[in-house]
């Protein structure tokens, strides 16, 4: 494949595709906000006395706007007539400047943006499990499924999926199997199937990724507005800075 190819294909995938996606977390920032919005009205003392049921949400809406953030600054720069110049000059690490122009570098840059956003989804996720599970006591067997358990919001094969995409992340994308889980399985979702094989890589996009932020945005604010955690008892947010 010849450079100026490589080098149009790079520049329509992230130009022409970069504003739907910040678009899209443009719509997620929101439903995190709306629902804060709801909870500070709702409940000012929460707001005083730093209960996580606000910054769950305030969490994820940091990892949304830090992505955006990103994707913005990337697109901007590959949007510069210039940018080649400057980046085979001065970004681009020296020992990948050979055989020509080196592209690919870019590609990984993207995947590392949409590793990294997941990655901190499921880390806020499972942050605020790990806070309701230390503060209400709850005998912990996996936070984020014993929260969901006690509140009766449970869907195992959804936590599953959750739990299968971050590991495969943890393989560059690849899906190995640990401990009992099962060496193939798929997942409906987002209008197709997910497939894990055992060693092969799984097909997730920045658009599933997306989808799967907005459920579990739904599937918090369902566990946190449930009535096992009464809204005149403080849940400290033991995490906030």
């Amino acid at each position: 494949m010849s450079e100026n190819r490589t080098r149009i294909e790079l520049e329509h995938n992230i130009i022409n595709k970069y504003p739907g996606f910040i678009n899209r977390i443009n719509d997620l920032e929101n439903q995190c906000i709306n629902i804060m919005d709801k909870l500070f009205l709702k409940h000012e003392n929460w707001v005083k006395h730093n209960d996580v049921r606000l910054g769950a949400f305030g969490r994820i809406l940091t990892n949304l706007n830090t992505t955006k953030t990103s994707l913005i600054l990337l697109k901007n720069y590959l949007s510069q007539p210039n940018w080649e110049e400057e980046y085979f000059g001065s970004i681009l690490p020296e020992r990948f400047q050979f055989n020509g122009k080196h592209y690919g570098y870019f590609r990984s840059i993207d995947t590392g943006y949409r590793f990294q956003f997941y990655q901190q989804l499921y880390s806020q996720f499972e942050t605020t499990a790990r806070i309701i599970c230390r503060s209400c006591t709850l005998k912990c067997k996996k936070p984020i499924t014993q929260i969901c358990e006690h509140s009766n919001f449970y869907d195992k094969d959804f936590i599953d999926f959750c739990d299968y995409i971050r590991n495969s992340i943890h393989n560059n994308g690849f899906y190995f199997p640990l401990n009992n889980q099962p060496s193939n399985w798929t997942y409906s979702f987002n209008d197709k199937i997910i497939s894990f094989i055992n060693g092969q890589k799984i097909d997730v996009d920045w658009n599933d990724f997306f989808e799967l932020t907005n459920k579990i945005i739904e599937l918090l604010d369902n566990v946190l507005s449930s009535s096992v955690f009464p809204e005149n008892v403080i849940i400290k947010d033991t995490a906030d800075e």
